[in-house]
């Protein structure tokens, strides 16, 4: 057996009083990845690799870092067909197969709809108010209908992306025709959505989640003229100084909550490819603040695209397909401990190991309960050994107080057998 220990009572205690003082608290925070080029990329020839190199399908490669979501944006009519309604359902049943949590992003638009961007579809041109919700409506509908055809019931649904300045422009524009009318579109969404999932929670999503003047003017905005809806969504993306834009965010969804009542979720985050250590270190600190603060969870903005695809920088995978280890934040976060990867075959070594405390900030505990003895070894995750211990039974300790930062790796071997997993330091 090969067990670890971990002493983050701060955050457990925290969770904790959450729970017990607000109603708006959850007992399980999700961890998930928003994944929508999945197909796309699947029929370019990508291929993902997890820790050890082998070929494995995406889902699994993120469930082993401890997500248990996924978040899908769908176009009405896109040119290239890519997150049309038909590729949206495959990706869906993907997603339910693999035994994951399903979100369905409406940005209702043939493409990205953004703070910058809220274009109707093509076919919705010259449509007034009124038409404009029935073709939400309808759209919405049809989505969410095919969806539950094949089987799968999403758990959120997201009514508009981004959608700091209203949606569906120039109708749904707030800053112009006032909020009356995204409040109605956002209605038409929450109820189309319903009415096909009553119990799937609504979002509306904003982008800015560091900036609470953004975010208060639009939702006191929708306030004000009665939009319903479930959730709070926000995206977030730091830059490589992350600390005071995480530490307003976290700010935020607190206050937030107390003024809407209503839930909090980070539906994007994302953050530069590298440095690895600063992308780990801010996401390690999001997760946590998220968590903390009460919302609901984070959902990393496509981390598997990798080798410049479609531009984007802001992945957790290195060129070789497999992931970076800024993707383990998602494990180590929130109380989060992992067990090293080893096969459940019956010929797989079992040693009666425990190690603690992990993260660890000063004495790494190493106890191989009844083995006489034995040897750990830390190394760099490039592959250089740091330091080596000789074990005897019960207690031995490696000091890595004055170590930096960051993710190592631990071998421990007691005759023939052997196991390996990381090490965090904090």
């Amino acid at each position: 057996m090969f067990t670890f220990l971990t002493k983050r009572m701060g955050i457990i205690l925290c969770t904790l009083v959450l729970c017990l003082i607000s109603p708006l608290a959850h007992a399980q925070f999700v961890k998930g990845a928003d994944i929508s080029w999945q197909s796309e990329m699947i029929a370019s020839g990508y291929q993902w690799y997890d820790d050890s190199g082998y070929s494995t399908p995406l889902h699994d490669i993120l469930k082993d870092h401890h997500m248990s979501a996924i978040r899908l944006r769908v176009w009405v009519n896109p040119a290239s067909g890519w997150n049309n309604q038909s590729d949206v359902v495959t990706k869906a049943v993907w997603a339910k197969n693999a035994g994951m949590d399903v979100m369905i992003d409406f940005h209702y638009s043939d493409t990205w709809a953004d703070p910058g961007h809220q274009t109707p579809p093509a076919a919705w041109s010259g449509y007034n108010m009124s038409q404009m919700m029935n073709a939400v409506w309808n759209h919405t509908v049809s989505v969410l209908t095919a969806v539950k055809n094949a089987g799968v019931t999403p758990k959120w649904v997201q009514i508009g992306n981004e959608t700091n300045d209203g949606m569906m422009w120039p109708l749904g524009k707030a800053s112009t025709n006032g909020f009356q009318n995204y409040a109605w579109l956002v209605n038409t969404g929450n109820n189309a959505s319903k009415s096909v999932f009553p119990n799937a929670k609504t979002i509306v999503h904003l982008a800015n989640g560091e900036n609470l003047s953004v975010l208060q003017w639009n939702l006191d905005g929708l306030a004000s003229y009665g939009a319903t809806y479930d959730i709070i969504g926000l995206s977030l993306y730091p830059g490589s100084s992350w600390q005071s834009t995480v530490s307003n965010y976290a700010y935020n969804i607190g206050y937030l909550s107390n003024r809407y009542g209503k839930s909090t979720m980070l539906c994007e985050v994302g953050m530069a490819a590298s440095p690895i250590a600063t992308s780990y270190d801010a996401l390690y600190e999001i997760i946590n603040q998220s968590a903390a603060n009460g919302s609901l969870g984070v959902f990393y903005w496509e981390p598997q695209g990798y080798n410049n695809w479609a531009g984007y920088g802001k992945h957790c995978w290195q060129s070789n397909g497999q992931p970076t280890w800024a993707l383990d934040a998602f494990v180590w976060s929130n109380g989060g401990s992992r067990v090293a990867d080893i096969s459940e075959a019956q010929s797989a070594p079992q040693i009666d190991v425990q190690v603690y405390p992990n993260p660890v900030q000063n004495q790494l505990k190493i106890d191989i309960g009844s083995h006489e003895s034995g040897e750990a070894t830390v190394y760099s995750l490039e592959g250089q050994a740091l330091a080596r211990l000789q074990l005897s039974s019960g207690d031995n300790a490696i000091d890595m107080s004055a170590w930096q930062t960051g993710m190592y790796l631990l071998t421990v071997r007691s005759g023939e057998e052997e196991i390996q997993t990381k090490v965090m330091k904090e």
